[in-house]
C-alpha cells in the first residue's frame, strides 16, 4: 500500500495549494465571461459612482468597499467608460478569492473527517479530498446568487470573502495549535472582522461559530453545558461588537463631544480627540502591562480589540468625504451628531425585534424621546427631540414581525397573508405563523431553493422548482422563460447527503458548519425582520449561508466516494466514479444558469439613464422618485460626465434638511435650485415637515406666492398645536394656484405654437392627500421662485409620488414630463412632438440592444424597456393627431428596429402600437406582431388554465392582449380575424369561470 513519506506530505499542501488557486483562476475566467461591462441597476450604479470619486453613499456606508472600488477604478485610465467595468472587477477577484478561500476550508474539513494527518494520507484519500473541494465551490461558483454578486459592483462579494478568511483563518488556528506564536490566527481573525464592519458585517455573524471551535479544541471533555455557555459568550461577543464599538464608541463618542464643547468651551472635535487618544493610550498600556506580567490571555484580547478597532478606523473615511462637500454626500455625516444618525441608519426608521407594535396599532398620543442637536458654530444646540409615538391599548405584541405601517400595501399584505379581517388585530399567533410562513419560508427557503433546487423564472414572486417540473411540457413561447433553472434537486440532496455524512463523521464541526449556516440565514432574516413587500428580491443577502451549504455539496462527494468504496475493491475506482458522477451537480447548476447570469453584452442600465437626461433642455431640474431610477443618473453624470448641467433632485430625500441644504449649492455644471425661502425654514424641526390640511371656510382658493409669504413669516393663521403640543404650519384650503404673465411666457417661447391657446391666467390643482410635506413646499417654492426661468422636469414614477396633482401641467418631452404653465383640458396627454421626436431619434442611445441572446432581467423588460416603448407610442400618437403621418410612420419602425422581438419580446407596449401601425399604413407589420403577440397568448393561457383557474397579473395581461387584438382589428375592418380573436379570448375567460359582468373588465386590464 502506497503512502506519502513525510516529503511527500510536502507536495500534498503544495497540490492543495495550487488547487485552490487553479480554482480561483477558474472562477475569474467565468465571471470575466459574465460580468456586466458597465454599471448595474439599483445600489451598483451609486457605488461605482461614490468609489471613483470617494463619496458618500447610503447609510450606514462602505467604505472600505468604495476604498477597494477606488483602487480598481485607477486600471480604468483615462476612460471613463472603463470605470464600472474595473470596479465590477473588484468583485469578480474577491469573489474567485472566496472560491479559493472555500476549497482550502473544505480540504481541511474533508481531512478532519478521513481522520488523518497528511503525512498518512493515502495517494487516493488525498485524491478525495481534492474531489470535494473541487466539487463544492465549482458548486459555489455557479450557485445563482453568489454568481450574481461575483458580476456587479456591490458589497457582498468583498463581504464574502472576508467572512470566508475569518473561518479559514479561525480553522487553520485550530489546526496549528499548540504550536509557538499560533495566536496569530487570532489576530488575523479579529482584523479581518474589524475589517468587515467597513462594509458589512458577515464576519461578525461568524462569532458564535468561532468560539466553538475555540472551546472545541481548549477543552479535551465536551459537555452540552460548556458548548451552550461557549455559544451564549459568543452572542455576547457579537453584541459587543455590534453595538458597543459600532454604535456605543462613537455615542461615547458624541456625549463627551457635547460635553467638551457645550459645557467646556472647548474646540469642535475636542471629545472626539480626546477619547481617541486616551482610547489609544488605553490599549497601548494595557498590552504593555501583560507583556510585563506574563498575561498572555488578556494580552491576546487586547491585541484583538486593537486589531478590530484598526480594521473599523475605514469608517473615517465617512466624515472625512462628507466635510469635503462631494456631489454624493448622502445623510452629510460630516460632524459627530451627523456621523452617529448615518451609523444608526436613522432615515431608514425603526424595526422592533422583541417587542413592539403592530400594523394596526393606532397613534394616540407621542411623548418627547432624545434631543436632536445642530452644530451652530458655536455649540451643539438643542433644536428639538425626537418623538416617540403611543399606541393604544393591546397595540404591542412579543415577537413583532407585522410591524410596518408604511403604506396601504404593506398592511393589505400583512391581512391577505394571515387572512385577517379589516376590524382583527394580529396574535402573537400571527406574529409566530408570519415569521415561520412568510420571513422564513418565502424570503429564506424559497431564495435557498432558487440555488440548490431550481428558479421558476425572473419574476418578483417566482417559485423554487422540483424535479418534475423540468418533465413539464411548456409551450413553444416558455420554454425559454428567463431566469428559469431547474437543477433537478441535485445540489440540494448531495448538500444534504453532506451534511449527514458530517454529523456521523465529525459531529463536532458538524455543529460549527450548522451554526454559520443558520446564523447567515433563518438567525439573519428573524433580525432584519423584513416588511411582507420589498421592492425587489433581497437573496443576496443571504449568500453567506448557501455559501456555507456548498461546503456539504462538497463533503457530500466524500460521502458518494466512501460509498462507492464499499462497491469496489480499487480505491482508484471508487474515487473516480465518484467524483465524475457528482461533477454532475456544478455541471447543471452552470448549463441552467450560464445564459441568466451573462451580462457580457448588456448596457441598457446606463442608456436608459442617458435617455432619461438627453430628454431634458439644458440647464434643467429633474426631479426622480426614488433609488433605483435615480443611481444610474448619478453614475453617468459622475463618472462618465454626460449632461452635468442638469440637477438631479430625489424627492424621497427632499423631506430631509441636510439634502435641501445641498440642493443650495451649484455641483458640476448645474446652478443651486432657485429658492425663496430661506433655508432656516427647512431646516426647522417640526414647523414644516408635514403641513396637515385643516380647513378654513372662507378659503375657497390658496394663492402659492401668498401661501409662501405666511409660510416665511411662521404667520400665526396657518399654525396649530400637534400632538406634542409643538407648533406646526398648516394647509387651509386644498385648491391652490400660481397665476401667469402670460406675455412674458409668450416670448419665452417655452410653450409649442400649436399650445399656446392653453396658457392660462393662472395654474390651478388640487392637493391629494391629507396635506404637504416639506418636499412639496420645495416644489412650491422652487415654482414660485423660478420663473420659468430653468426647465423643470418629473420622470413618471415622480410626478405620482407628489401631494400635489400637476398632471394636467406637464408635456411629454421624452422620457420625462416637462412643467409647463399650460392648463390642460383637451382630454389627452399633451406632446411636443418635435423635441420628443429629437430626443428619441436622434439623441438616445441603444447600445447593445440590437444584439439577440442577451438577457434582460424583469428589471430591464418590464420597466425600463417598456417605458421606451410606450414612449414610441406616445409620440407616434401625438404626431398622427397633430397630422404628422409619415412621421409617425419613422417613429414606429424605429422604435421597432432599436428594441426589436429577437432581442426582447413584444410585450403589452407592442400591443397598444398594433393599432398606430393600422393607421400609418403598417398593415403587413400590424399583422405579423398580432400572428407573433397572439399566438404567444394563446399559449401562455392554454398553459396556465390548464395548471390552474387563478386569474393573475399575466392571465390578465395576455386576455387584455386578446381584447387589444381584436378592437384593433375590428377598427381597421378585419372582422374575421376579429371574431376569432374575440372567439378566443370568450374561451378562455368561459374556461376561467370569469362572471359576464367582468368579462370586460378583466381584458381591458
Amino acid at each position: 500500500m502506497f503512502y506519502f513519506s513525510k516529503h511527500i506530505m510536502k507536495i500534498f499542501r503544495t497540490i492543495n495549494l495550487w488547487i485552490g488557486w487553479g480554482l480561483f483562476f477558474l472562477a475569474m475566467l467565468v465571471y470575466t465571461l459574465t460580468i456586466e461591462p458597465t454599471a448595474s441597476f439599483w445600489d451598483c450604479s451609486e457605488y461605482i459612482a461614490a468609489a471613483y470619486k470617494l463619496q458618500v453613499t447610503h447609510p450606514p456606508g462602505a467604505p472600505l468597499f468604495l476604498l477597494i472600488g477606488r483602487m480598481f477604478s485607477f486600471l480604468a485610465g483615462n476612460n471613463t467608460e472603463k470605470v464600472a467595468f474595473w470596479i465590477n472587477m473588484s468583485s469578480v477577484i474577491t469573489s474567485s478569492a472566496t472560491v479559493m478561500v472555500v476549497f482550502w476550508i473544505i480540504s481541511l474539513l474533508a481531512r478532519r473527517i478521513i481522520g488523518k494527518t497528511t503525512q498518512d494520507l493515502q495517494l487516493y484519500e488525498a485524491a478525495s479530498i481534492w474531489g470535494a473541494g473541487i466539487i463544492g465551490v465549482l458548486s459555489l461558483t455557479f450557485c445563482s446568487t453568489f454568481w450574481s454578486n461575483a458580476t456587479e459592483a456591490e458589497t457582498y462579494a468583498c463581504s464574502t470573502l472576508l467572512m470566508s478568511l475569518t473561518v479559514w483563518a479561525m480553522l487553520n488556528w485550530e489546526y496549528t495549535t499548540p504550536r509557538p506564536r499560533s495566536y496569530q490566527w487570532l489576530l488575523l481573525v479579529a482584523y479581518l472582522i474589524g475589517l468587515s464592519l467597513g462594509i458589512r458585517m458577515f464576519s461578525v455573524l461568524t462569532i458564535p461559530a468561532l468560539c466553538l471551535i475555540f472551546y472545541f479544541k481548549r477543552v479535551s471533555k465536551i459537555t452540552l453545558l460548556g458548548t451552550t455557555i461557549t455559544l451564549l459568550i459568543g452572542g455576547i461577543l457579537l453584541a459587543f461588537i455590534y453595538t458597543g464599538i459600532t454604535l456605543s464608541l462613537p455615542t461615547c463618542a458624541m456625549q463627551l463631544e457635547l460635553l467638551c464643547v457645550n459645557q467646556l468651551g472647548l474646540p469642535f472635535k475636542s471629545g472626539i480627540i480626546i477619547l481617541s487618544i486616551t482610547l489609544i493610550a488605553s490599549l497601548t498600556y494595557g498590552i504593555i502591562y501583560t507583556i510585563q506580567k506574563q498575561h498572555t490571555t488578556i494580552h491576546i484580547g487586547l491585541l484583538c480589540l486593537g486589531f478590530i478597532l484598526i480594521g473599523y478606523s475605514s469608517y473615517g473615511l465617512v466624515p472625512i468625504r462628507a466635510h469635503a462637500n462631494p456631489p454624493i454626500n448622502e445623510g452629510h455625516p460630516s460632524d459627530i451628531i451627523s456621523f452617529i444618525n448615518y451609523l444608526k441608519r436613522e432615515q431608514y426608521g425603526h424595526r422592533p425585534l422583541v417587542y413592539g407594535p403592530h400594523f394596526a396599532a393606532q397613534v394616540i398620543s407621542a411623548k418627547k424621546g432624545d434631543p436632536i442637536y445642530r452644530n451652530t458654530g458655536k455649540k451643539y444646540e438643542i433644536i428639538d427631540y425626537k418623538h416617540i409615538p403611543i399606541y393604544d391599548a393591546g397595540a404591542y405584541t412579543l415577537l413583532p414581525r407585522t410591524w410596518s405601517q408604511q403604506n396601504s400595501m404593506h398592511i393589505t399584505a400583512y391581512r391577505k397573508i394571515l387572512n385577517l379581517k379589516p376590524w382583527q388585530k394580529p396574535s402573537l399567533g400571527d406574529q409566530l405563523y408570519f415569521l415561520i410562513r412568510h420571513q422564513l419560508g418565502h424570503f429564506y427557503l424559497r431564495y435557498f431553493l432558487w440555488n440548490f433546487a431550481g428558479r421558476a423564472s425572473d419574476m418578483q414572486g417566482a417559485s423554487w422548482l422540483t424535479p418534475l417540473d423540468a418533465f413539464e411540457k411548456l409551450p413553444p413561447s416558455l420554454t425559454q422563460i428567463p431566469g428559469r433553472s431547474n437543477y433537478l434537486f441535485l445540489p440540494f440532496l448531495l448538500g444534504l447527503i453532506g451534511m449527514l455524512f458530517q454529523y456521523r463523521h465529525d459531529r463536532r464541526y458538524f455543529w460549527v458548519i450548522t451554526i454559520l449556516f443558520v446564523m447567515l440565514g433563518a438567525a439573519l432574516v428573524t433580525f432584519l425582520n423584513p416588511p411582507p413587500i420589498e421592492p425587489r428580491e433581497r437573496d443576496y443577502i443571504y449568500v453567506g449561508s448557501f455559501l456555507f451549504f456548498t461546503i456539504w455539496i462538497g463533503l457530500g462527494t466524500l460521502a458518494v466516494v466512501n460509498y462507492f468504496r464499499k462497491l469496489f475493491t480499487q480505491y482508484k475506482i471508487a474515487v473516480t466514479i465518484g467524483i465524475i458522477s457528482c461533477l454532475a451537480v456544478p455541471s447543471i447548476m452552470a448549463t441552467q444558469a450560464w445564459q441568466t447570469h451573462n451580462r457580457s453584452q448588456r448596457y441598457f442600465s446606463v442608456e436608459s439613464a442617458k435617455n432619461l437626461l438627453a430628454s431634458c433642455a439644458p440647464n434643467a431640474i429633474l426631479f426622480t422618485a426614488g433609488d433605483n431610477d435615480t443611481f444610474p443618473l448619478w453614475y453617468v453624470q459622475e463618472v462618465e460626465g454626460f449632461r452635468t448641467d442638469v440637477r438631479v433632485v430625489i424627492l424621497s430625500y427632499a423631506n430631509a434638511a441636510w439634502y435641501i441644504k445641498q440642493l443650495t449649492r451649484p455641483v458640476n455644471n448645474s446652478a443651486p435650485l432657485p429658492l425663496s425661502l430661506p433655508f432656516e425654514i427647512y431646516q426647522q424641526y417640526g414647523l414644516n415637515d408635514i403641513l396637515p390640511y385643516v380647513p378654513q371656510p372662507n378659503i375657497q382658493e390658496l394663492d402659492i406666492i401668498q401661501y409662501l409669504q405666511l409660510i416665511r413669516e411662521s404667520h400665526p393663521a396657518l399654525q396649530i398645536q400637534n400632538i406634542l403640543r409643538e407648533t406646526t404650519n398648516t394647509l387651509p384650503c386644498k385648491n391652490m394656484c400660481f397665476h401667469i404673465d402670460k406675455t412674458g411666457i409668450a416670448a419665452k417661447e417655452i410653450v409649442p405654437t400649436q399650445y399656446e391657446y392653453l396658457i392660462p391666467e393662472k395654474m390651478s390643482w388640487s392637493i391629494k392627500g391629507r396635506g404637504l410635506d416639506k418636499r412639496d413646499l420645495l416644489i412650491l417654492d422652487l415654482l414660485a421662485t423660478n420663473n420659468w426661468e430653468r426647465p423643470i422636469y418629473f420622470n413618471h414614477s415622480s410626478l405620482h409620488t407628489l401631494n400635489i396633482d400637476l398632471s394636467t401641467h406637464v408635456m411629454v418631452e421624452g422620457l420625462t414630463l416637462r412643467l409647463m404653465p399650460i392648463q390642460n383640458n383637451i382630454g389627452h396627454e399633451l406632446v411636443n412632438t418635435e423635441t420628443m421626436y429629437n430626443n428619441m431619434v436622434k439623441n438616445f442611445y441603444w447600445k447593445g440592444m440590437d444584439k439577440p441572446g442577451v438577457y434582460y432581467d424583469e428589471n430591464y423588460r418590464l420597466v425600463f424597456i417598456r417605458n421606451q416603448r410606450m414612449s414610441f407610442c406616445t409620440l407616434a400618437k401625438a404626431c398622427l393627431h397633430e397630422g404628422k403621418l409619415q412621421q409617425a410612420k419613422e417613429v414606429l419602425l424605429y422604435g421597432l428596429s432599436v428594441i426589436p422581438d429577437e432581442v426582447v419580446p413584444y410585450d403589452i407596449a407592442n400591443v397598444y402600437m398594433i393599432h398606430l401601425l393600422f393607421e400609418v399604413g403598417e398593415n403587413e407589420h400590424a399583422l405579423n406582431m398580432i400572428k407573433i403577440i397572439g399566438n404567444r397568448a394563446e399559449e401562455i393561457l392554454t398553459y396556465k388554465t390548464r395548471k390552474s383557474s387563478f386569474i393573475d397579473r399575466e392571465v390578465q395581461e395576455q386576455m387584455g392582449t386578446l381584447y387589444e387584438i381584436a378592437r384593433s382589428l375590428r377598427a381597421i375592418d378585419y372582422q374575421e380575424l376579429a371574431q376569432e380573436y374575440e372567439d378566443l379570448l370568450n374561451k378562455y375567460q368561459i374556461l376561467l369561470d370569469v362572471p359576464d359582468d367582468n368579462n370586460n373588465d378583466i381584458a381591458r386590464r
